[in-house]
């Protein structure tokens, strides 16, 4: 094996990024010069409001890729936090501020189940996920049926209001990012997470307690998607069961194209956050074009596709130098 051959991590990985954000830049720069409208203000605004929710499933989902998992029931775990949420405040009539509660603790306890599963019973995450999205997505729309709830007091809706030119939940996106990339970088607990991802049995026998670090993976993933319901419903002041639908491919897209790879123990918050960027731009771009969500939906999945082919591409010419 010629080990000069390799490139050191660090290499590859800004040298990823600086192509993403490279990428972004010119997507940013064709799209300001040829759709009308798309520099505007409101635009911007729109643009960033529209992904936030998004963007809190991707850093959780960072985590849960890093280690080799992956987690399917993030966009049903919304619907189940944000129908508990509005049920606690309008049918059970608690205060905002504990249904906001009930919302999150429904979230971590849906991932807590999740963690459990997979890491105590040691069932596959695919599958383990793949049947939790069926179950609490048939909970949330069961319960909620077509039920628009809405109209939220304006306490809470003021958590969707601007700070500084941002939307608060884009301030609070902004700190899990770099509180997330700080911890994975310079954290004795960031560094278990790559090693699990890396060779999970190595990482056992050197005392790094995997269950427990999976299991706790999965319930802040479900953490996350708690608060994304809980800001879906301050931006837009409403909330439905269908909520949801199709955020665990978004989510899943904007990690593999950051970088981080499906393999576990390579990837970096910093490229998570400038594929969503990227993809934010890009869809947002097709919006005022006038493409239709469906089409918008095809191209998500065919970048998903491309991501998980160079990033195969990509893990076998490393294990061939």
């Amino acid at each position: 094996m010629n080990k000069g051959s390799r490139s050191p991590s660090w290499v590859r990985r800004a040298t990823r990024e600086i192509l993403l954000a490279l990428l972004l830049a010119v997507t940013v720069a064709t799209l300001s010069l040829r759709v009308e409208g798309f520099r505007s203000a409101l635009n911007v605004t729109q643009l960033i409001s529209d992904r936030l929710h998004i963007g809190m499933l991707a850093v959780g989902m960072t985590f849960v890729i890093l280690t080799a998992g992956i987690d399917l029931s993030v966009g049903a775990i919304v619907a189940l936090s944000g129908m508990a949420f509005a049920f606690a405040w309008q049918r059970f009539h608690c205060g905002i501020g504990v249904a906001a509660l009930v919302g999150l603790a429904t979230g971590a306890a849906a991932g807590a189940v999740n963690g459990a599963l997979i890491a105590i019973a040691r069932i596959p995450a695919l599958i383990v996920t793949l049947a939790t999205l069926s179950v609490y997505r048939g909970i949330a729309e069961g319960v909620g049926g077509s039920t628009s709830i809405h109209g939220f007091p304006e306490s809470f809706q003021r958590f969707g209001e601007k700070l500084l030119g941002l939307p608060l939940p884009a301030w609070a996106l902004l700190a899990l990012f770099v509180g997330g990339g700080v911890y994975l970088a310079r954290t004795k607990g960031g560094r278990a997470i790559y090693a699990i991802g890396a060779n999970e049995g190595a990482a056992r026998l050197s005392g790094i307690p995997v269950r427990a670090i999976r299991w706790r993976l999965y319930t802040f993933s479900g953490l996350l998607a708690g608060l994304a319901a809980l800001t879906y419903a301050a931006i837009n002041n409403t909330f439905k069961a269908d909520v949801g639908r199709g955020y665990e491919l978004d989510a899943i897209t904007i990690v593999v194209l950051g970088g981080t790879s499906v393999a576990g123990g390579e990837g970096t918050m910093s490229g998570t956050a400038l594929a969503l960027a990227l993809l934010a731009a890009g869809l947002n771009g097709m919006d005022l074009w006038g493409v239709s969500r469906e089409r918008q939906a095809v191209l998500v999945a065919l970048v998903l596709v491309l991501s998980l082919w160079i990033d195969g591409r990509l893990r076998r010419a490393r294990m061939r130098s």
